[in-house]
């Protein structure tokens, strides 16, 4: 006889993101223990993530716009407004 059997969980998640992030966090975590994967370390001056989550200066901005191959976000293009 077959049946089906339901287990009550600990944690709900709120949203399907954070359903994934969690199952994903754990295979990373279990991956990186296990040390089938290695995560380098990453200078502060090369995180081009801080664009989006930090205040940073003209010269910052520009090095890491340069990094991701954009041009110069002050320049007027001919025919723009």
């Amino acid at each position: 006889m077959f049946t089906l059997r339901s287990k009550k969980q600990k944690v709900v998640a709120l949203s399907s993101a954070e359903a994934e992030f969690r199952v994903d966090r754990h295979f990373i975590k279990d991956k990186l223990e296990a040390w089938k994967i290695k995560l380098p370390f990453v200078p502060s001056k090369d995180q081009l993530a801080d664009i989006l989550t930090k205040a940073v200066n003209g010269r910052v901005l520009g090095n890491y716009l340069g990094k991701l191959c954009f041009g110069n976000p002050t320049i007027q293009l001919e025919g723009e407004c």
